[in-house]
């Protein structure tokens, strides 16, 4: 989801579950932390801004098939944080507000943490 200006917005105030393919949108927001859910289980997801809200936490994998978040460049607010599961990775660029705990791989261009980075005992962290 995108337009020209590179602006466009896309709301998940209900449960956003991708279990393959590709979502590419200009800016992620979920603001309803009742009934807001962020699962990138499989597939690739790219963006260049999102805004999450307390109570809602960004899953990246399932620890069983390939989960990829591609930051581009942009602000990314989590206020609970961002999980890279096993066989998940966080690459590309930007700025993440919020605490990320990788069990999978964070292969940045060029990312600022703003809080903790946790890395467990099967995360892999690569700079290139």
């Amino acid at each position: 989801m995108t337009n020209m200006a590179g602006t466009a917005t896309m709301t998940a105030n209900g449960t956003l579950e991708l279990n393959g393919g590709l979502l590419h949108v200009d800016k992620l927001v979920a603001s309803n932390a009742s009934f807001s859910m962020l699962n990138i289980r499989a597939g690739r997801v790219e963006w260049a801004n999102c805004d999450l809200s307390a109570g809602i936490s960004l899953r990246i994998g399932d620890a069983t098939n390939l989960a990829v978040l591609n930051l581009l460049g942009g602000t990314n607010i989590c206020r609970n944080g961002l999980e890279v599961h096993r066989y998940a990775e966080l690459i590309g660029s930007g700025f993440i507000i919020g605490s990320v705990t990788n069990r999978g791989t964070v292969w940045p261009s060029a990312i600022t943490i703003s809080n903790h980075l946790v890395l467990d005992s099967t995360s892999q962290l690569t700079f290139s």
